[in-house]
Formats: structure tokens, C-alpha cells, sequence
């Protein structure tokens, strides 16, 4: 959380995930969803913007989900840098589960729009197809799919192809909206004394991006950060803090206030390391581009460095974690 000034204008930025308690585990330990629906490594991740004036307060809010790909598959270490991925044969199972688990997503956060984000070549794809078949097959109306392989478009460090993911969520984006209320109470800054009468909901949010990629951590985290800048572009435009209602699919369209910039960037980084941590023992890769807005050279040997400790920790002192873990 972060208190500023934009415009004259005192603001709060706040991120907040909250990740699924029902299904604790370590990275390779945790794969896929079990019988129940609840899948590894899920978490919401909710953007929140306070604009305090002298009426009172207006609050604007926008949740994001991700979670591991909902099939019944494995990816157990084996000494390999990086150990096969083995997807059940058990289509029938694994869409049992996957339609528990989406019928429970859709019902907490309405629609619900897949981006899956692994690799169309080698040992991703596999899983990647099986993922499009469960989709297929599950044929729920309120649930969308779109794969973006992440690595095949952004590849020679094009990032700005993130452009394409964006364009082809824009129908979405626009549909599932944001939430936004007005607290009429100027007493009301450090929101004690507030009623329900003085409470008004200028908009609501409809549905959700839900985002994966292998892990759900370091793909999924740039996009979501790109996903979020977008829409607080609009919700600052709806906040009358923004000039013009920015519509561009330009996945790093700057803010005007460089100041918000760099808090936006900073909580998005240290947001992503610490979801990384509670999975995988390590901070997320590729940080140094969210934070800073473009890869470096001390940034890929940080990723380098928490590679070979993620590769460590998972092969050696995961077994023991996991233990812990299961008997919290």
C-alpha cells in the first residue's frame, strides 16, 4: 500500500493477493487440481485505488485470478533441470474436477476468461492441448479460453507483443468492467463512522481474467501487471484523474504521474517475489522488467542466480517443506 498526491489529489494505490489455503504445497509437489476442483498455486490478486476529497471518498477495485492448469498432471523432481511433465490419461476425471472448479470460480467472480500462457512446442504443449480439449469439452457458456504461448511471441525480447494478448482481451476487459463506490462522508477518510445509506455503487465488476502459465508465477505476473495497468488507466479516467480515457492496447502505457509509475511498478514486483517465495522458495524471474520497465543484464543473471537456487531448493529441501506444510 501506498499513499501519494496525483493532481492535488491525495490517493492510495493498494495490491493485495490472497492465495488458496486448501491446497498448500511446493512446486513440484503440487501440480494440477485435485477431485474437489482446488488447484495448486491459486490466489486473487485484487488492485485498489482511493481517491480522499472533501465529499469523501471514492474506492475503485479490480480482481484478478490464477492457479495452476486444472488436469490431473504431475511434474515430479528427478535430479532433471526440468523433470517431464506427465498428464493423467483420465480425460473424465479431470473434467469432473475442472467443472467443479469453474463452476465455483464462476460463481464467485461471474464470467471467467482463461489465459493460458505455456509454450506451443516441446513438453508444454502436451499439456497445453489437453488443456484446449478440457475446455472444449467442458463447454460452459460463461467461461472463455484464449492461449497465448508467451515465449513463442515475446521471444528476442519483443515484449511489446503482449500487445496482440491485450487486443484480443479488449471485448472482455470491456464487459467484465471494474467496481467502484462513492462514500459520502467526509468524516469518513480513514473509513470509520461509515454508513451503508452513504455508500453508493457507481460500477460493478462482471467477470475475471484468469491467468496460468507452468508455474502460475513469472509469465502469469507480467501479464497480470499489464492486464491491471490497463484497467487502472480507466479507472483513473473514471476518477476525473485522468485527462483522456485511455483505450490503446500498448501493454506499457506510462501513467502521467511518474510517481504512480513507480509505485505501480514496484508493488506489482514485490507482490509477484512474494507469491513466488510461498511456491517455489525463491523470488519471481523476470522482475527486473516489471519493476524498471526493461530487461537488463543484471537482471537475467538474477534470473540465472534464482534459477539455480529455485533448482536446489526443489530438488532437496522441497520434500521436507511439504511435510511441514501438510501437517500446518
Amino acid at each position: 500500500m501506498h499513499h501519494f498526491t496525483l493532481n492535488g489529489v491525495e490517493m492510495d494505490y493498494i495490491l493485495v493477493s490472497r492465495k488458496d489455503v486448501r491446497r498448500l504445497g511446493r512446486r513440484y509437489l503440487v501440480r494440477g487440481i485435485d477431485s474437489a476442483g482446488v488447484v495448486a498455486n491459486g490466489a486473487e490478486t485484487e488492485q485498489i485505488v482511493v481517491r480522499y476529497d472533501d465529499s469523501g471518498i471514492k474506492v475503485a477495485s479490480y480482481v484478478q485470478l490464477r492457479g495452476s492448469i486444472p488436469l490431473f498432471w504431475s511434474q515430479k523432481p528427478n535430479l532433471k533441470y526440468n523433470p517431464p511433465i506427465v498428464v493423467s490419461p483420465g480425460e473424465a476425471e479431470s473434467l469432473e474436477a475442472a467443472r467443479k472448479h469453474f463452476t465455483e470460480l464462476t460463481q464467485s467472480y461471474g464470467k471467467v476468461k482463461i489465459v493460458n500462457l505455456i509454450d506451443k512446442k516441446g513438453r508444454q504443449n502436451t499439456l497445453g492441448q489437453a488443456f484446449t480439449r478440457l475446455i472444449d469439452n467442458l463447454k460452459m457458456k460463461d467461461v472463455g479460453y484464449e492461449w497465448f504461448d508467451f515465449h513463442g511471441e515475446c521471444k528476442n525480447m519483443k515484449w511489446e507483443n503482449i500487445s496482440k494478448l491485450i487486443g484480443s482481451l479488449a471485448e472482455d476487459l470491456e464487459q467484465f468492467g471494474y467496481f467502484m463506490a462513492s462514500i459520502e462522508n467526509s468524516q469518513a477518510k480513514n473509513f470509520k463512522g461509515i454508513e451503508a445509506r452513504s455508500i453508493q455503487v457507481v460500477c460493478e465488476q462482471f467477470g475475471s481474467i484468469r491467468t496460468n502459465c507452468v508455474d502460475s508465477l513469472d509469465r502469469t505476473g507480467v501479464v497480470q501487471s499489464v492486464i491491471a495497468r490497463n484497467v487502472l488507466h480507466r479507472q483513473l479516467h473514471k476518477l476525473n484523474l485522468s485527462a483522456k480515457l485511455e483505450t490503446s492496447t500498448s501493454p506499457f502505457l506510462p501513467f502521467e504521474s511518474g510517481q504512480l509509475e513507480t509505485i505501480f511498478r514496484n508493488l506489482w514486483t514485490d507482490n509477484g517475489d512474494q507469491l513466488s517465495i510461498l511456491y517455489t522458495g525463491t523470488k519471481a524471474l523476470k522482475t527486473d522488467f516489471t519493476r524498471t520497465g526493461k530487461r537488463t543484464f543484471k537482471g537475467a543473471l538474477m534470473d540465472g542466480k534464482h534459477s539455480l537456487q529455485r533448482y536446489y531448493i526443489n530438488q532437496f529441501q522441497d520434500g521436507y517443506f511439504q511435510v511441514l506444510l501438510l501437517y500446518l
